[in-house]
């Protein structure tokens, strides 16, 4: 057997557990919310602010875990050789092919979402944000108002530890959004602060670029996208978006070389 047919046979093999555990989890998020919600009706009625303030976030973060646990559970499933080795090519190829089809003045910035199953929810929030600004509650290491980004250079970060390219394949690959800095000054800065603000698509929807993500997970991303009101022609693989990049490379080099001649 090859090292791929290998890792096949590793992760089908741990597959059933993985469901299992995922299952376990959701019945232990589920009791856990009914507690929370007796504690919160109690508060209400002995009129606690603090608690019924605290209670809320808590509550809200809770909800929020568990709508994800059950999209983990919709998408669960055993591991796909093409589909691994679509992901394996991407994360050795893609970084290096985008540093050379962008220029700066794209001010085209990265942003890798680890659990697909949050890109649901993203879509419709309507805004690429921090956990904190979605949940009341940090999560990661990105403050309030900001997210972390990459440009051009530095995307490969992104990628490989920021998508679930290469971790899980019992799990699809998540999605790396791909959005225009708010200005000049934010992209400028992006090399050193590897942050920018947080990118309201649904208000500024010219600033969301592209969502990329692998074949398999196009029509599920599309169905989300579509249920929240964004276009779903921005949806698409990582070939389609190295080929549309291309494309639109080879149109400015033409336009160049027209107005060199004077056309």
């Amino acid at each position: 057997m090859s090292v791929i047919d290998n890792e096949i046979e590793a992760f089908k093999i741990s597959f059933p557990n993985a469901k299992n555990r995922l299952l376990l989890n959701l019945d232990k998020m589920k009791k856990e919310i009914d507690e929370i919600k007796q504690d919160l009706e109690d508060a209400r009625k002995n009129n606690s602010s603090f608690e019924i303030k605290e209670l809320s976030k808590i509550l809200k973060r809770s909800l929020y875990e568990y709508e994800m646990a059950n999209v983990s559970l919709s998408i669960i499933r055993e591991p796909d050789k093409d589909d691994i080795l679509y992901r394996r090519r991407q994360e050795e190829t893609f970084a290096k092919q985008i540093g050379n089809l962008c220029s700066d003045e794209d001010m085209l910035c990265f942003h890798g979402v680890r659990s697909i199953a949050s890109v649901k929810y993203i879509f419709e929030s309507g805004v690429l944000s921090s956990s904190v600004d979605r949940l009341g509650a940090q999560t990661s290491y990105d403050p309030p108002g900001i997210i972390s980004a990459t440009n051009k250079d530095t995307v490969a970060t992104s990628v490989e530890e920021f998508m679930n390219l290469t971790n899980d394949f019992n799990y699809p690959a998540s999605c790396l959004f791909v959005v225009r800095a708010k200005n000049a000054e934010e992209y400028n800065n992006l090399p050193s602060a590897w942050q920018i603000r947080n990118v309201d698509f649904s208000a500024e929807p010219e600033r969301l670029v592209a969502v990329v993500t692998t074949p398999e997970n196009i029509s599920r991303v599309r169905d989300w996208a579509n249920d929240a009101g964004v276009d779903t022609g921005k949806i698409m693989d990582f070939d389609a978006f190295i080929k549309t990049r291309k494309e639109m490379q080879n149109t400015s080099n033409l336009i160049r070389l027209n107005k060199q001649r004077g056309k």
